[in-house]
């Protein structure tokens, strides 16, 4: 169904004739529909996670706030991730719009090698371009997760506040508040890059 992905076991089957170590154990596959918009997805789906109950975080940027799209009068665009609350990692990604075909190259790379939302938000991407919508929606889901850290940071000081019978602090403001904030974050802990856990095995 999907040339691409027959290309690549073609070439596992080649080299497992010719004696060589080789097995088919992609993780992302992706998937484009070229219509108009253009569709694309690879990993896991916002659907398929709901069917199988599996917590996600889900990260989404409108084109219509992309500058490059408004150059090409195609704001109807939108760049969406699929991430592990857990550990931040990117499990699947959707794009919708007008080369979306082109653009999921980097969301399948993303999938293929584990890496982190994180990763997608640090990665330095020209501007104006589509790409920089991944970037975007990256830092978006950093922003919320922030604001939800800060949120149930201060229903906790209130909550010890009104046990005690005392006033709640307030949370320290200023940068270094904000980096103590970022610190406890999944998606920016030291300790969360690279993850061990569904990382493809080596062939012998």
């Amino acid at each position: 169904m999907l040339a691409h992905r027959a290309m690549r076991q073609g070439r596992i089957a080649a080299e497992v004739i010719a004696g060589r170590a080789s097995e088919f154990d992609n993780v992302a596959v992706p998937a484009v529909v070229f219509t108009d918009p253009e569709v694309a997805w690879c990993g896991l789906t916002e659907r398929e996670a709901k069917e199988a109950n599996r917590p996600v975080k889900v990260a989404r940027f409108q084109w219509a706030a992309s500058g490059r799209a408004a150059t090409l009068a195609r704001s109807d665009g939108l760049t969406k991730l699929i991430v592990d609350p857990e550990s931040g990692r990117v499990l699947g990604v959707g794009v919708v719009g007008p080369g979306a075909g082109e653009l999921i190259a980097e969301g399948a790379l993303a999938v293929e090698t584990a890496a982190l939302a994180e990763d997608l938000a640090a990665t330095i991407h020209a501007h104006p371009t589509l790409s920089e919508t991944f970037m975007e929606a990256a830092q978006s889901l950093a922003r919320s997760t922030q604001a939800a850290e800060e949120a149930h940071l201060r229903r906790c000081a209130s909550a010890a506040g009104s046990t005690s019978g005392s006033t709640p602090r307030r949370l320290p403001s200023g940068a270094a508040s904000h980096l103590d904030l970022l610190s406890r974050l999944p998606v920016f802990a030291s300790g969360s890059r690279r993850p061990t856990t569904g990382a493809r095995a080596t062939s012998a």
